[in-house]
């Protein structure tokens, strides 16, 4: 059951049950072509966007334009983004000029933004411009640091952007390198990059101009993680448990260093007695290079209990401030937590175990660990 939302400045929540909001949903699962990306996807809001009167003005201007250059094509594609606020959560659309979800819906597509994607690498196949997508799998991957893990770290939430486009005057792509170049020269408005050419798996289009886009729907939707996001809680490891652990540790390695030792021993003596010398003299003479073997074994079980405590959970400061995609919320908290190695179906991966707050802490004075998630 949807909560109700107040409409907003910006944007207001679609009925569940109305007929837009199962047209979009349909349209959405439809355009997710790209089944191995995410694995039981569901809809949970559609927010409808209340674009500013002048970017309305802007794309009416445009489309009227292009209907008179005979060169209009409308058609409706996605837009995956960061938000870095609490739009996820709250179904709010935030004024924070940081969140790029937001400034969109707010304003307009900021060439400022062209060319860098939320991993902060450059993603210029066809070179400047605007980048959307006709399937919504495909816009999934650019909307990954916004997520919000849900339902014990099973699931995580995303948003997406649904726009009218206008095409104006495009071409399509047949080579990266070469369409590079030319998108500058502004001799089309529109680069379109056809599936299986130009180095695509999935098709993607290229706008040169930014009233040629208008956002229409938020769509919030969410996902298995499987094994990427499980919740883990760590109340229990606190500075006594690990020490226990590692004393236990390092007991069997004492154990089994001494059992070694003695082995070894033995076998001298029995091979001394075979040969006729004095085993009593034998080890008077070689107790204490015994007794210094004994203990550099026993240090070196201690030291790899410790190291393979430190590997396997890990008492490693994560980094001192946090992306809002572990921590939602409209601004970074400064945890602190666990870096952890946990198995996958393809080997190890880094889990990263984040802390309510730094030093927020427990009755037993060791910090509360909360959420547990793998980066993708």
């Amino acid at each position: 059951m949807t909560t109700p939302v107040a409409p907003t400045k910006y944007a207001s929540l679609i009925d569940e049950k109305s007929t837009e909001y199962e047209e979009v949903k349909g349209r959405f699962m439809k355009d997710w072509v790209k089944k191995e990306e995410a694995n039981n996807i569901r809809v949970d809001h559609i927010l409808r966007v209340h674009p500013s009167k002048k970017c309305s003005f802007a794309f009416s201007t445009y489309t009227r334009r292009m209907v008179q250059n005979g060169k209009s094509a409308r058609l409706q594609l996605y837009h995956g983004t960061i938000a870095t606020c609490d739009l996820i959560n709250n179904l709010m659309v935030c004024t924070m000029s940081t969140c790029p979800m937001c400034n969109i819906v707010r304003g307009a597509f900021d060439p400022m933004y062209i060319g860098i994607n939320h991993r902060n690498q450059v993603m210029q196949r066809f070179g400047w411009g605007f980048y959307l997508a006709p399937d919504s799998s495909k816009s999934h991957f650019y909307a990954g640091p916004g997520e919000r893990v849900i339902n014990g770290g099973f699931r995580a939430q995303r948003a997406m952007l649904l726009c009218e486009v206008e095409l104006g005057s495009w071409r399509l792509a047949t080579k990266a390198d070469e369409e590079r170049d030319q998108t500058t020269t502004r001799e089309f408005d529109c680069l379109f990059g056809k599936a299986n050419t130009a180095g695509l798996n999935y098709s993607e289009y290229c706008f040169l101009r930014s009233e040629a886009i208008l956002p229409s729907c938020i769509i919030i939707y969410s996902y298995d993680l499987g094994m990427r996001g499980k919740v883990l809680h760590y109340e229990s490891y606190n500075d006594s448990s690990v020490m226990l652990r590692l004393v236990l540790i390092s007991l069997v390695g004492l154990v089994a260093t001494t059992a070694v030792s003695l082995f070894l021993v033995h076998s001298s003596t029995s091979y001394n007695y075979i040969v006729g010398q004095n085993a009593s003299e034998l080890l008077y003479h070689h107790f204490p290079s015994l007794v210094g073997i004994l203990l550099l074994l026993w240090c070196a079980a201690w030291c790899l209990g410790c190291w393979s405590w430190k590997v396997t959970f890990g008492a490693l400061e994560p980094p001192a401030i946090l992306p809002n995609t572990l921590s939602p919320g409209p601004a970074p908290v400064k945890p602190t937590g666990l870096i952890c190695f946990l198995p996958t179906g393809r080997g190890w991966k880094p889990m990263v175990a984040i802390s309510r707050a730094s030093g927020e802490s427990t009755p037993s004075g060791s910090p509360s660990l909360t959420s547990l998630t793998c980066p993708s």
